[in-house]
């Protein structure tokens, strides 16, 4: 897992008028009536600008697993903490991480295991929902690059807790727990992966080191934090080749630049399909992303990623959803 940030936005459809807003405040009216009230819960956190925000933070790569999303999955909107339990939480952008389906549909699904001993916060205690005694790492809010490792040593290149974790201390009970509940160190094809790019990195080293600047450039964009299993090519560079880190710079670029082919290959389908609604909703999705990005760039400044916006073409549509953040 790695570290995330999440822009500071609530989109149009969780705020205001917006359907999802609107949805929350009736659910709250609901629950005062009748505390045992059952809710629906329709998919409005799937609007565009609701997931561009998403992709914004990820990138195309899941939370949990860093696991690439396959090209026909556009990720599930997963609820950190489960509708289910924390239903005023169900259209909160905050609650909201990028998932494969593997991850959400049949690992996590309504787990939301806590301390032992420790209860879920209710309605009434929602202003201390801080204070809930968590033991899924929450990878806004937790220290990822202090408390998680991947071993590159090992064969199987392992996620654990981080050297120097005390055994039996809350990070390292945490790591262990969310480690065993996505089956980090048990999914073959996950490990394969995983050991795949951390040898790819390996390997390309050396030639960095002796100047050649494919190499160089290879690197820079497996350690991107956009980039399957990114976190622990950094990690493994920090302590072998800390000159080949990237700045966080670089990583910005990359995702605009990933953004802005999606774009053009979404326009080229449109051109020839004017009513494919799935290049439409890649396209708004897109654009929302970028716009986030301009607005609350992770990394640089605001007038840094709208020279990077120039560069693909793209300054002038963002710029409408831009003024709407």
């Amino acid at each position: 897992m790695r570290k995330l940030y999440r822009p500071p936005v609530t989109p149009p459809t969780l705020s205001g008028e917006g359907k999802g807003a609107r949805l929350a405040r009736d659910h709250v009216k609901t629950k005062q009536a009748d505390g045992a009230a059952e809710l629906s819960f329709p998919d409005h956190w799937n609007e565009p600008d609701v997931r561009g925000p998403l992709y914004a933070m990820h990138g195309r790569v899941c939370a949990y697993c860093q696991c690439h999303l396959p090209p026909n999955d556009p990720g599930d909107v997963e609820h950190f903490r489960p509708k289910s339990r924390y239903w005023w939480l169900a259209y909160d952008f905050v609650n909201y991480l990028l998932s494969c389906a593997a991850c959400n549909r049949h690992r996590k699904k309504e787990k939301f295991p806590l301390a032992q001993g420790a209860q879920p916060c209710l309605w009434e205690d929602r202003h201390n929902l801080h204070a809930e005694r968590l033991l899924l790492l929450d990878p806004v809010l937790d220290d990822m690059e202090a408390w998680v490792q991947v071993d590159h040593d090992a064969p199987l290149c392992p996620v654990e807790p981080r050297a120097g974790l005390a055994p039996g201390s809350e990070p390292w009970e945490r790591v262990n727990a969310t480690i065993h509940l996505f089956k980090l160190n048990e999914n073959g094809r996950l490990i394969q992966q995983r050991k795949d790019t951390i040898n790819r990195a390996l390997r390309a080293i050396p030639q960095a080191r002796a100047g050649d600047p494919l190499k160089a450039e290879e690197i820079r964009e497996m350690a991107s934090r956009y980039r399957p299993h990114g976190a622990a090519v950094r990690q493994m560079l920090a302590e072998l080749a800390p000159e080949l880190l990237p700045p966080l710079k670089d990583d910005l670029i990359g995702l605009i630049l990933d953004f802005g082919k999606e774009l053009e290959v979404a326009d080229q389908v449109l051109a020839k399909n004017p009513q494919s609604v799935l290049a439409r909703t890649l396209r708004a999705e897109v654009l929302w992303a970028l716009a986030v990005l301009w607005k609350h760039p992770p990394a640089g400044d605001g007038n840094f990623v709208a020279a990077c916006l120039d560069k693909i073409g793209r300054r002038a549509e963002v710029a409408s959803l831009y003024r709407t953040l």
